[in-house]
């Protein structure tokens, strides 16, 4: 969302590697529309932006990869280069799962995003001794503090 701090770290030649996901859209804040408010979208669909161009633009070396093999190569030359580096990957255009409202292991997420193979949370919380609620994604303690007053002063907005 911001991109100033690009000049900074070219005037300065620090030695920073700047990654940025691309796939067109603004997908937590689409998500927060879909999932939670079932509202129309506004304002997330983005159009397929060349941010390494930008960064180029900004006298910082860009680099655009759309595979793993391309962007270890990207990694493995910032490391060996000075001043910063921006990589932009392209992934695909599928929306990210929403975590904030689903318990840790949940069968969904490991269907959609092939992870049979992988260990799911609930093994680790056991291993480490971790309370059943945390495994589960339950919150371990009550809400204790008191809603804060309504601002009564500057109008502004309680939502």
């Amino acid at each position: 969302m911001m991109n100033q701090e690009l000049l900074t770290m070219a005037r300065y030649n620090m030695h920073v590697l700047n990654i940025v996901f691309t796939n067109e859209t603004l997908g937590y804040i689409q998500a927060e529309q879909e999932d939670e408010s079932n509202q129309p979208l506004s304002g997330v669909i983005l159009p397929d932006n060349d941010w390494a161009k930008v960064a180029e633009g900004m006298n910082v070396k860009g680099v655009t990869v759309r595979t793993k093999k391309e962007f270890e190569a990207a990694v493995k030359e910032w490391k060996k280069m000075d001043g910063p580096m921006l990589i932009d990957v392209k992934y695909t255009h599928e929306m990210p799962y929403s975590t904030e409202l689903n318990t840790l292991d949940d069968p969904a997420f490991v269907k959609k995003y092939q992870a049979e193979d992988l260990k799911p949370f609930s093994y680790f919380a056991e291993k480490y001794g971790l309370e059943a609620d945390a495994a589960s994604g339950a919150s371990q303690h009550e809400e204790t503090e008191p809603e804060p007053a309504p601002d009564t002063v500057s109008g502004a907005s309680q939502h």
